[in-house]
């Protein structure tokens, strides 16, 4: 017995249990013609429908879409730093050291925070704080490689003037010397820094 002959079995048994299909919201298939999930959802439409008498349309539960972003407002991801190694706080090399460690601790301390003002500034939509085990940078103004754990900020509904800004108020909120963006929309790929 096939996957199809189990799902029609399955079907009969439900209907023949007078439940009122009548009541369900009904959705259009996305995924093609040509899949089993297709074919079992055409038997399902049909067998409600000789039940009920009513036509009934190939359906799939779909109703947790809210909305859907414009192809200009897709957003993108922001990924940078907690920690403060390559922006320079002071002249002097051992009180450099010590106010990047306070700065880093504030910023790990205060990351929510920190992009929760930013969000509300800048009114987004819906937005994510993911953890990425290892980043990589090296500094276009010294030439050194750094090695830092590094956070992404998804963010959506917003075009890429509005996740530019956010970009820089990143930079400049967590004293870093960039960070690197991505544009849903446009699929650019940069650095954006402070200046």
């Amino acid at each position: 017995m096939n996957f199809l002959d189990i799902f029609k079995n399955t079907v009969n048994n439900i209907i023949e249990e007078s439940i009122d299909y009548s009541k369900f919201k009904v959705y259009e298939i996305y995924n093609g013609k040509s899949g089993g999930a297709y074919r079992a959802s055409r038997y399902l439409a049909e067998a409600i429908s000789s039940k009920n008498k009513t036509p009934i349309y190939s359906s799939v539960i779909n109703e947790g879409i809210q909305f859907e972003q414009s192809k200009d407002k897709k957003g993108g991801i922001i990924v940078f730093t907690t920690d403060v190694n390559a922006e320079k706080q002071s002249e002097n090399r051992f009180i450099n050291f010590l106010k990047q460690k306070m700065k880093t601790i504030s910023n790990r301390l205060n990351t929510t925070k920190k992009i929760d003002k930013i969000a509300a500034k800048n009114e987004l939509v819906g937005w994510t704080i993911g953890h990425y085990l290892d980043g990589r940078y090296t500094s276009p103004k010294n030439g050194k490689q750094y090695g830092e754990n590094s956070l992404s900020l998804e963010i959506i509904g917003v075009d890429f003037e509005k996740l530019y800004t956010i970009a820089m108020e990143i930079c400049d909120s967590f004293s870093q010397e960039s960070v690197l963006l991505k544009d849903f929309s446009s699929g650019r790929v940069l650095f954006v820094d402070k200046s």
